[in-house]
């Protein structure tokens, strides 16, 4: 699992200098933009909600730096879904939540898999 959740995400990091040519093509020729802009996004934010699964199960051992900077990570995400209710368009608001947080998911999903991966070879 965790091989796979580190494929996708370097496939994503790949595929990041050629999105905004593959994404343009892609609407060219099959329509449904929305969709192609968000596929990204989409696909980072189901790698972080994999990378999360195998958090929860884990037992590494982490730096009280890495435990302070993960638990400032996850108290925004979390005061971003706890706007969410709130907030008057609810499709329009989940888009702008994946927006505002695909980087911080990214970098968290990265740092995790690293984390997992060092702690296997070990």
């Amino acid at each position: 699992m965790k091989q796979k959740l580190l494929l996708v995400s370097l496939g994503v990091l790949a595929y990041i200098p050629f999105h905004a040519l593959l994404s343009t093509w892609a609407i060219s020729n099959f329509g449904n933009e929305s969709f192609i802009k968000a596929f990204k996004d989409i696909v980072v934010l189901a790698v972080g909600i994999g990378c999360l699964s195998m958090a929860i199960k884990s037992k590494i051992k982490l730096s009280s730096t890495e435990k302070t900077l993960l638990t400032a990570l996850g108290l925004f995400v979390a005061l971003h879904i706890a706007y969410l209710p709130f907030s008057h368009s609810t499709v329009q608001a989940t888009a702008g939540l994946i927006v505002n947080l695909r980087y911080l998911i990214f970098f968290g999903s990265l740092y995790f898999l690293s984390r997992e991966l060092k702690a296997e070879n070990t």
